[in-house]
């Protein structure tokens, strides 16, 4: 048992994530899980080892979760709010595409984690919403629909931009 323990200790010791305070303009760079080159050469939005296992993803995905939401939280009016959630999904596909085996688990893990931990916060935001009322299930799948056929309501808002 001494053993597993300094093995789970010395993992803990070489595979770090840090939030980047001071390092860039941006508060959305300044969390854990940014940073890195992403798969179009910019900015990586999901920059975590892909370590620990499912279980240990799934640990490391939820308390990244917490740091997702504090950010939304206390950066309310950072331009990025709106899109980082996109970017975050975007770069967790991309990669899980890109990765097999035991990485692919522990990606897997880390998924499931930080979309189960954002669920949370979830589960309470409907309340807020009280406009919610106002969209029938018939337009939900609508859209939905409409989308599996290619449309897009931001395409459309682009052309009509244009």
């Amino acid at each position: 048992m001494a053993t597993k323990n300094r093995s789970t200790r010395s993992k803990l010791e070489s595979v770090k994530l840090e939030y980047h305070h001071g390092k860039l303009l941006k508060p959305a760079h300044r969390l854990p899980f940014v940073g890195g080159k992403g798969h179009n050469g910019g900015i990586s939005f999901w920059n975590v080892p892909a370590s620990g296992g499912f279980p240990g993803g799934t640990e490391t995905g939820d308390a990244l979760a917490s740091s997702y939401l504090k950010f939304l939280r206390d950066h309310p009016e950072d331009v990025m709010s709106s899109v980082l959630l996109q970017w975050i999904a975007l770069d967790m596909c991309e990669r899980y595409a890109r990765v097999g085996g035991a990485e692919r688990e522990s990606l897997a893990g880390q998924i499931t984690g930080f979309f189960s931990g954002f669920s949370r916060f979830a589960q309470e935001y409907p309340q807020a919403r009280p406009d919610l009322d106002q969209i029938s299930e018939a337009e939900i799948l609508s859209r939905a629909n409409a989308g599996l056929a290619g449309w897009s309501r931001t395409a459309e808002l682009l052309k009509g931009a244009a």
